[in-house]
């Protein structure tokens, strides 16, 4: 008897890939768990009992992550079912389920199994998927708050200030989290300046403290941080911060909120170079007066 319980859909997929076309005398059970509450105080113990019930000893029995079970073997019969139902019964307050344990021949229903497969694979990596989100979301909140948390002595920030002052050529960055709309305005600005480039609103910040960059371009919307938080944050480690920001087509508010606070311009997408070298040739002259 095999019990899968990781991955129990996928490999429930592979196995019926590998049974015969005339099913080799094998029926598919759908224990149709996932609908049905369980009683808190008991333990299903579904693993037990199937061992107890099943006498084929090449059944397949897989658990899979919504809380059904598939279960591949022999000699799935009525009286087997009925047995099936009497063990699991106490663990849903004597309420029958034999109402939710369908069974197909897989030589005559193979492709509603197949189906059935497949349904179950999807549920599964949607719930991947919301998982990898949430992961995503955690992991972006702690980046945000250490962000936030940065701080600079006078010391530093003077030293930040020598760093900018002494370059001979403009250092920017570029702070986009778009890969394409990225790549465009670094291949817009290079080889003329020294181009740094980030997509987050944590690397953004972490970059201006390192770095010092002379001018910063600044998307309004990161998945991280807004754009106005990470403004406002460089702005607080360097008044002087030359940030302008780049944003979409009717977002006037947050560009006008980005003004009052601090930036220096925007430059709407799609950007062209010429919108981009207007603000850093303004930043040459106002850093030469």
């Amino acid at each position: 008897m095999f019990i899968v319980m990781q991955q129990a859909e996928y490999k429930l997929s592979t196995y019926l890939g590998m049974i015969s076309e005339d099913g080799d005398g094998k029926r598919c059970l759908h224990m149709q768990l996932s609908g049905v509450k369980k009683l808190d105080n008991q333990d299903l113990g579904a693993n037990d009992v199937l061992k107890t019930v099943f006498s084929d000893p090449d059944a397949h029995i897989y658990c899979c992550c919504d809380g059904d079970v598939i279960v591949v073997a022999k000699g799935i019969t009525n009286a087997l079912l009925v047995e099936l139902d009497k063990q699991l019964a106490p663990c849903y307050g004597g309420v029958t389920i034999r109402g939710l344990m369908p069974v197909y021949d897989l030589r005559r229903e193979r492709t509603v199994v197949e189906q059935l497969c497949k349904g179950k694979v999807e549920i599964l990596e949607k719930k991947a998927r919301q998982q990898a989100l949430i992961k995503l979301k955690k992991k972006q909140e702690e980046q945000r708050k250490m962000a936030l948390s940065i701080m600079l002595t006078p010391q530093q920030k003077e030293a930040l200030k020598r760093v900018k002052d002494g370059r001979e050529k403009q250092e920017i960055l570029v702070v986009e989290d778009d890969e394409f709309s990225r790549n465009l305005t670094v291949s817009a600005l290079r080889p003329s300046y020294d181009v740094l480039q980030v997509g987050t609103g944590f690397e953004a910040v972490k970059s201006y403290v390192s770095n010092g960059p002379n001018i910063v371009f600044l998307d309004i919307g990161l998945p991280d941080m807004s754009g106005h938080e990470v403004l406002q944050k460089m702005l607080s480690l360097d008044p002087s911060a030359y940030v302008v920001m780049l944003s979409g087509q009717g977002d006037k508010i947050n560009v006008l909120k980005a003004i009052k606070l601090g930036a220096k311009g925007f430059v709407s997408k799609p950007f062209n170079k010429e919108s981009l070298l207007q603000y850093i040739n303004q930043n040459t002259l106002s850093s030469h007066i």
